[in-house]
């Protein structure tokens, strides 16, 4: 882990700036509170009408894809007459926020005050942070928010809790699960459990809190296959048949629909590069890969999206997010410069679909990623090798302490 920088007082002015800053990022977020997208008119909006003509047995049939995590949340506010756009947005706005402290409190682990904050504020400034919730009305900053706070009490080695955040991430967005291979890491791995303070058990949380929390609507009529058997998961995952929904993953370059059964196996290369990753730079018990713990996590989980079919634009906000933190962690320009890559593609995409721009291809937007991606992998090889290279002159030099002595 990098070293931590000793303490230093923050100037006036810096807090005048960055009070500033996150001021005109609210500002920002509330001026285009009444913006209004496809998503909300089609999707949001008829599901709180429905809920709020029919209350709570609305949840007797299915009538969304969301998670009822998330719908409950729309059930409160057709409940008390809250205006669905400015409810929406808002509970977005707050996990912006807390997205920016935990950015904060992550830095802070190994970063000056100064740094820390710049991190913060560059997250909560960040153009598809702000477009996501703000202007679009889409809630993963809210599933973004509980798996970085998985990330920070894992690097903190509270297990339990990063389970648990992880958990409330499932029970809210199926995209959580692209975060999953650190966690399969932590359960087949003895060594790793314990380092990270992880029991067995814990990987049956986020099936069981997605079903406690699912389980209120069986009094309501719900079909048991939805909550037991994890139906709502199931339709998202088939309710599109195009190989890339505007994202820049490597399907871009195929066909965009496909008819044939042999598409679910098109997720196989994601998984063989994943394990190759894990296998080649994390899991060997001779080394302490703690150092790049962070890094792994970023590389992994974007480049699981880039390789399987059927994914979003907006499926790269986590990416988004964490390679800003990334970059600021490590204090390293060629992080910085993928960072800049996976935002450039991803805010462009968001553009292409609210706006209808299509200056840049989607075909350029993934080569962009792959850049990306190939900055990541590569940095995460040099600091294995300068790590190999400090180990090797630290033995030679107790070598040669030995033979004086």
């Amino acid at each position: 882990m990098p070293n931590r920088t000793k303490p230093q007082r923050i100037s006036l002015r810096a807090v005048i700036i960055f009070a500033f800053l996150f001021a005109f990022g609210y500002l920002l977020r509330f001026y285009f509170f009444p913006a209004k997208f496809f998503d909300y008119t089609m999707f949001l909006n008829k599901w709180y009408l429905l809920l709020q003509k029919n209350g709570f047995s609305a949840f007797s049939q299915p009538f969304s894809d969301y998670t009822y995590l998330y719908l409950y949340y729309l059930y409160f506010l057709a409940k008390f007459d809250i205006n669905s756009l400015y409810g929406i947005k808002f509970l977005s706005i707050i996990f912006d926020s807390g997205l920016a402290i935990l950015t904060y409190r992550i830095l802070r682990m190994n970063s000056s005050q100064l740094k820390s904050l710049a991190g913060s504020v560059t997250v909560f400034l960040l153009p598809t942070c702000f477009t996501n919730g703000a202007i679009w009305g889409q809630c993963d900053s809210i599933y973004t928010f509980f798996l970085l706070l998985s990330v920070y009490f894992l690097l903190k080695r509270q297990g339990l809790k990063a389970c648990l955040a992880f958990s409330l991430a499932f029970s809210l967005k199926l995209q959580s699960v692209f975060i999953l291979p650190t966690y399969a890491l932590l359960f087949l791995f003895p060594q790793k459990r314990a380092e990270y303070n992880i029991k067995k058990w814990y990987f049956l949380l986020p099936p069981a809190i997605y079903i406690i929390i699912a389980l209120p609507t069986l009094f309501a009529g719900n079909s048991p296959s939805y909550v037991f058997l994890f139906k709502t998961f199931y339709n998202q995952i088939h309710g599109y048949t195009d190989l890339t929904l505007n994202a820049p993953t490597i399907w871009a370059f195929f066909s965009k629909e496909y008819m044939h059964p042999i598409v679910p196996f098109l997720s196989l290369p994601g998984i063989v590069a994943i394990s190759f990753l894990f296998y080649t730079l994390f899991l060997s018990s001779k080394n302490n890969h703690d150092e790049i713990l962070p890094l792994v996590i970023l590389t992994l989980t974007t480049l699981s999206i880039f390789l399987l079919p059927r994914m979003h634009e907006r499926y790269f906000y986590f990416s988004d997010i964490f390679s800003v933190v990334i970059a600021y962690y490590y204090w390293k320009p060629a992080l910085f410069l993928a960072s800049a890559c996976i935002i450039t593609a991803s805010f462009t995409t968001y553009c292409n679909v609210l706006f209808g721009t299509s200056a840049t291809s989607i075909k350029t937007l993934t080569l962009l990623m792959a850049l990306a991606i190939l900055i990541l992998i590569s940095t995460m090889l040099q600091i294995r090798w300068n790590n190999h290279l400090a180990k090797k002159a630290l033995y030679r030099e107790n070598k040669g302490s030995t033979l004086q002595n």
